[in-house]
């Protein structure tokens, strides 16, 4: 949530496809928060738009009644079907990556002009280009073998989990035990 509050504030005169979905999912007014028994941990607020339809869902911590989600109607009924595991992830995941799943459902669902604006939202994120550079760069710097293996696990060890290269130097260093 922090992060959309944060692309919110950036998006002020932008027409990103980013910006474009934040501006329809804000709605002009919220109803009251309510209980979902599918959601125990947050209480549920309806956004609406001008002509009173439903435009997002806003979780609210219970205990804090600060915000911790803002969804769409159709990712909003993923999350009341989900298991309480794959909400609790769906809170912890990037704002691009949950633009990827709702395109991929509304894809489904044959929305296709909203499944291109969530997918425009999430391939144009600030943080998705972030993270993607990261990776690029983790790749290459592993490349050229600027991150060298460990000498202590690459010896003799099939992978470091097993621990095979610490018992082949302990048995190679402790022969005059045998």
């Amino acid at each position: 949530m922090s992060n959309f509050l944060r692309v919110k504030d950036s998006c002020k005169g932008s027409g990103s496809a980013e910006c474009k979905t934040i501006d329809k999912m804000t709605g002009v007014r919220s109803s009251m928060p309510s209980d979902d028994p599918a959601i125990p941990e947050s209480k549920v607020v309806a956004n609406y738009d001008a002509d009173d339809n439903v435009v997002s869902y806003t979780l609210l911590d219970r205990n804090s009644n600060q915000p911790t989600m803002i969804m769409e109607p159709l990712e909003f009924a993923a999350h009341q079907n989900a298991s309480f595991g794959l909400q609790a992830m769906m809170q912890l995941s990037p704002q691009y990556a949950l633009g990827f799943a709702s395109a991929g459902m509304h894809s489904a669902n044959g929305n296709t002009g909203q499944a291109y604006q969530n997918l425009g939202a999430g391939v144009t994120s600030e943080d998705y280009f972030r993270d993607v550079a990261l990776g690029i760069a983790g790749a290459a710097i592993s490349a050229v073998g600027v991150a060298k293996p460990s000498p202590v696990l690459s010896d003799g060890a099939a992978n470091a989990g097993t621990g095979l290269g610490l018992k082949n130097n302990w048995q190679t260093s402790n022969n005059c035990l045998n």
